[in-house]
This record gives structure tokens, sequence and C-alpha cells, in this order.
């Protein structure tokens, strides 16, 4: 049995039972391409190297977020660090300011009573050679007037004078009506002549 022709646009096809045959073995080719896995041919092949592929790019992206994540709180205690050694370097430093503050002030004040202690050790020399010099200043008076005295004395002790004053101290012993005369009154009789021996 022949089949009639079968009309294409400008295409006939004559032999319809090879046309058939040719669209039969197709779809059945189709089905075993969708159903069975043929590599680099079926349907389920591409559709597991596409899954697979997906997977490794979930994976990969996975990864690369984990990583990332990472890196980024690699980079917060970094930062972390970085502000804490800043905050410590401050207040080292201010701490070494205070002390050094602190040392300024001691100094100062060791300073100031070194000096006090040097002023008061100068006085107080000071005051002692004072002391020493009007002690030495009245040693050389008391030693001057006695020498000055002295001198006097071997002046105005010569055997002339201790004769005058024998003299006069025997008339005025043998003039006295008794012996109860006033000693003021000898003393002054006995320094009358005085004025005279100077003379």
């Amino acid at each position: 049995m022949q089949l009639a022709e079968i009309n294409l646009g400008p295409f006939v096809i004559e032999d319809t039972g090879s046309f058939l045959a040719l669209v039969i073995g197709f779809v059945l080719l189709a089905l075993i391409l969708v159903k069975f896995n043929v590599p680099y041919l079926s349907l389920p092949y591409w559709n597991d190297l596409l899954h697979s592929r997906t997977e490794r790019i979930a994976t990969n992206h996975a990864t690369v977020e984990r990583e990332l994540a990472a890196a980024q709180k690699l980079r917060d205690d970094y930062a972390d660090r970085l502000r804490a050694i800043e905050i410590e370097h401050r207040e080292r430093l201010e701490a070494a300011v205070r002390e050094a503050d602190a040392a300024r002030g001691e100094i100062i004040a060791e300073a100031q009573a070194s000096a006090a202690a040097l002023k008061r050790r100068a006085e107080d020399e000071m005051a002692r050679v004072q002391t020493r010099s009007r002690i030495q200043m009245r040693r050389d008076i008391v030693r001057i007037s006695i020498d000055a005295a002295e001198s006097a004395v071997r002046e105005h002790s010569g055997p002339e004078t201790q004769r005058r004053l024998i003299d006069q101290f025997v008339g005025i012993v043998a003039a006295a009506p008794n012996r109860e005369a006033s000693p003021a009154a000898g003393a002054s009789a006995y320094a009358a002549p005085q004025p005279a021996e100077g003379a």
C-alpha cells in the first residue's frame, strides 16, 4: 500500500513511508535522550552537569563568603587591637607626663628645701662669724684698755710720785684726831694731790 504524498509548502514528500520512519526514529531518539543518561547527548547528562556546576558555584560562593567574613573579622580584630594599642599608648603617655610633673614638683621642692637649708647654714655661719668678731673686738678693746692702763700706771708710778703719795698718806694719818674718820674723806684727801701730779 502506498501512502499519499505529503505537501509541505514548496516541498513535496513523495516517499511518505521513509519520512514517517524518520519521524518515528527521531521521536524514539528524543525519548531515549530524555529518559537515559547518555554522555554529551542526553538531557539528564546535561541536567546533572548543570546541577553539579551550580552546586560547585554555590559551594565556591559560600567558601568565598566565609573567607570574606573571616577576612572582615580579622580586619575588625586588627582594628580593635590598633585602637587598644592607641588607647594604651595614650594612657602611658599621660602617665609619663603625670610622673614627669610629679618628679618636677619633687625636684623643685627638694631644690627649695636645699636652698633654704643652705641659707640657714649661711645665716648661722654669718651669725657665728659676727659673734666671733664681736668677741675678738671686745678682747682687743680689753687688751688695749689694759695696755693703756698699764702704760698710764707706768708713766705715773715713778719714785718721786710714790714718795709724794706716801708723804701725803702719812700726813693725813697723823693729822686725823682719831681713827674714826670716814673712808670717803680719806679717799678724797688721797685723791686731792693727783691734779698737781699731772701738772
